[in-house]
């Protein structure tokens, strides 16, 4: 190495204190330092720097300090903040970006302690931080491996810090207009930091043949712990100085930091074990619908029918001859008419029809029918794109804890409202259990955060608690091509819930989990308070055994057993409705509601059964489910458990089953599959997360095939063509709530349905 460069550490380290200084100070003047320096540089051989500090030294400097004010301090509309923090969260003097500066200020030796006017982050004190590692680097008295490590600390300063802030930083100053001499600043910082990182980066090579095998391993993504070393190695750079003419104690010296870094690798691996490691997906889908709603009599025009009824019996005190009266009454007494919808409840309503024999409760229907009638009617949608992004996360945060987690965003496209107008399907409507199975909006939503216990006092009981990973179970995962996403059977539960979850493992190849969780907590943010006792709800839980009896890559042997208890008429939600559902009467706009459940309906049973196996290039699955009803006597509404408005609640059942085979090619990309499933006529199941765009298949009462063909383009990279048709027998799927009616009966509907559906989607998947 020439006698030129070999000074370049010096000479950087002063240019780097005067531009230190400069960003410190708002009105500091640069210029004649830097035309002095700026020779000395051109003799140097550094010609561009030389060039930038010649032309920082030409600068006018008329008001520098408003200047500054205005561009780095309280810019319009935009400050070009000289903080890193600012750049990589959004704030100033953040703890998380400050705690690794002070962490490099201390492998560097500076007591980065105590009060501080200027934060940690500010570009100047970057820049005196990387001044004072290239005076190490310049300091003929240490010895080459100390070098190295010095060299290595302000490569990263620069790579990690340095680069990227100034990056941002000149981007941020330009959108403000800087005046020359800010500007030439800029420049100048810039070039001088690029500059001192290839001397950084010389050293440090040229001392690789005397770096330690281990010492390899720096150049690992877990590099951030080597301050720690870098930091000792600096504290003992004056004994080894002082050692050389002692060769006992150089050798003792080099045996310490032999020690320090096998030291340092355990520690590194420990601290990798605690990072947060993170990975992902994003999908692309075209979907195209075609669907056809059957002949119906419209439930909401019923319920105004009925509602208009009673306001002129009440009013006249007998029936009335026709509609035709019941309008032109209403027209000439319409300021009582509205104050009675106005104030009218579920409760009276159900009242005034008890009141009211049964053969004339017919007989005022009959009568009304006719002018509800709806003809059946095509419902498609040519075209419909949506974008999935989630981002899976996981930390092992001490022995026997983990943390997983994973934040999910779904939209359609040019759809970022959060809430749907509600359309009666079960997936139009925004709950906690399905916000990020049902496309939203492009809110990142935490889908799953949980805990992991195990291993309990050396036993192999393990206990989870948290937001549960109760969503994508088998076997639907099959279909999608991807590995296994859940614990509870995915044609049974799909529902995002928080829980808790004590687990069994009964084998290496067998656990059993008591599975906790809650779907509707009453007692806040439900006006608990303003209630009396007797309005006061339950609240909605869930409890059931989930049970792995075989797991292993050849085969899974499922079974699930659970209640829900006091489930109410709905869940906690937003939804747009454009129907009021105690009167019937149009919502005049679409007007976003929170919805909040007003009553409990009583009980439910579900179980299911599941073997999955992978023989050779086939994978195949049968399924079996049963729910059954434990209603009370109430009635919302929107009806009781599988019953209408004013009918009184009977326990019903229900069944589905399933079956599916998957046949991968040999070429090892290409998977083929096809499916199967009906559902009874009173089926149910707890799916509201299951992301089929038009519903969730498995919830079909009625008949549903699929076909479809994966192929991995890349590694990583998916390609999928799905073909799903729904053919419909009853209506409600997807709903607990009122009475499922045969669809070939043209049945009186509280919202349209569809009969029949079909849905072409092709699909692109990228995992990272």
């Amino acid at each position: 190495m020439s006698r030129e460069p070999a000074g370049a550490p010096v000479l950087l380290g002063e240019v780097l204190d005067l531009l230190a200084e400069a960003w410190l100070v708002p009105g500091f003047d640069a210029r004649e330092l830097a035309g002095g320096i700026g020779h000395r540089a051109a003799a140097a051989g550094l010609d561009r720097l030389a060039e930038l500090l010649a032309g920082l030294a030409d600068a006018p400097t008329e008001g520098l300090d408003v200047e500054y004010a205005r561009v780095f301090l309280h810019g319009r509309p935009a400050t070009a903040h000289p903080f890193e923090s600012f750049y990589r969260t959004g704030l100033i003097g953040d703890p998380d970006v400050t705690g690794e500066l002070q962490e490099l200020l201390a492998a560097a030796g500076v007591d980065a302690g105590g009060p501080r006017a200027v934060p940690l982050d500010h570009l100047g004190i970057e820049l005196d931080l990387l001044a004072l590692l290239l005076a190490g680097v310049a300091d003929g008295g240490v010895r080459p491996v100390v070098r190295s490590q010095i060299a290595h600390l302000g490569g990263r300063l620069v790579d990690e810090h340095l680069a990227g802030f100034l990056t941002r930083l000149q981007a941020a100053a330009e959108a403000a207009s800087p005046s020359p001499y800010h500007r030439a600043l800029l420049h100048t910082t810039a070039a001088a930091v690029a500059a001192a990182r290839a001397v950084l980066v010389g050293t440090a090579f040229t001392q690789d043949k005397e770096t330690p095998p281990s010492r390899r391993k720096e150049e690992r993504k877990m590099r951030r712990l080597t301050t720690v070393l870098a930091g000792l190695v600096l504290v003992l750079a004056p004994a080894m100085v002082r050692a050389q003419a002692t060769g006992d104690e150089a050798e003792k010296i080099r045996e310490e930091i032999s020690e320090l870094e096998a030291r340092l690798e355990k520690v590194e691996k420990k601290a990798a074990k605690d990072r947060i490691n993170f990975s992902g997906d994003f999908r692309f889908e075209a979907h195209s619908i075609q669907a056809t709603v059957p002949d119906h009599y419209d439930g909401m025009m019923l319920q105004k029918g009925i509602v208009d009824t009673f306001f002129y019996y009440g009013a006249n005190g007998q029936f009335p001859p026709s509609g035709q009266a019941v309008q032109q009454f209403i027209a000439q007494n319409y300021a009582s008419y509205l104050m009675f919808t106005t104030n009218l409840t579920y409760q009276q309503l159900a009242q005034g029809m008890s009141q009211i024999p049964p053969a004339m409760q017919q007989q005022l229907m009959m009568s009304l029918l006719p002018s509800t009638y709806v003809p059946g009617y095509d419902a498609n949608n040519s075209i419909l794109y949506t974008n999935r992004l989630r981002l899976n996360m996981d930390a092992e945060v001490t022995e026997n804890v983990k943390f997983t987690g994973r934040l999910s965003m779904y939209k359609a496209f040019g759809d970022s409202t959060g809430v749907q107008v509600f359309n009666g399907q079960a997936n139009s409507f925004s709950i906690d259990g399905n916000t990020t199975g049902v496309p939203n909006s492009d809110i990142l939503r935490v889908e799953r955060a949980y805990f992991d216990w195990t291993n309990i006092g050396g036993t192999d009981f393990y206990l989870s608690i948290g937001r549960r990973p109760s969503t994508g179970g088998p076997p639907m995962h099959l279909r999608k091509g991807e590995l296994r996403g859940g614990s509870p059977m995915g044609s049974l539960i799909d529902f995002q819930f928080d829980g808790i979850t004590v687990g069994y493992h009964i084998g290496e190849n067998s656990t059993a989990r008591i599975c906790y969780g809650l779907g509707y907590e009453s007692g806040f943010g439900n006006g608990q308070v303003l209630q009396t006792s007797g309005d006061k709800l339950k609240d909605a839980q869930f409890a059931g055994l989930n049970w792995d009896i075989w797991a292993d890559d050849t085969m899974l042997a499922q079974i699930t057993v659970a209640r829900a208890y006091n489930l109410t008429d709905g869940f906690n939600g937003l939804i747009v409705l454009p129907n009021n559902p105690v009167t019937g009467q149009a919502v005049g706009a679409p007007v976003v509601m929170r919805f909040t459940p007003s009553a409990n309906l009583g009980d439910m049973d579900i179980a299911g059964a599941l073997i999955m196996r992978h023989d050779g290039p086939i994978e195949w699955f049968v399924n079996y489910n049963y729910v059954k009803s434990h209603p009370d006597n109430v009635t919302t509404p929107f009806g009781g458990l599988y019953t209408d408005p004013f009918q009184t609640p009977e326990s019903h059942s229900g069944s589905m089953y399933y079956v599916g085979l998957r046949y991968n090619l040999p070429n090892g990309k290409t998977m083929l599959g096809a499916e199967y499933n009906h559902g009874s006529e009173y089926w149910f199941n707890f799916t509201p997360a299951q992301d089929d765009i038009l519903n969730a298949k498995t919830n079909t009462r009625g008949d549903v095939i699929e076909a479809y063909v994966i192929h991995e383009i890349r590694n990583r990279f998916l390609f999928r063509l799905g073909y799903i048709n729904y053919d419909y027998d009853y209506s409600g799927s997807g709903w607990h709530v009122g009475a499922p009616k045969d669809l070939d009966s043209t049945p009186v509907l509280g919202f349209p349905t569809y009969d029949s559906a079909s849905v072409v989607t092709a699909t692109m998947t990228v995992k990272f």
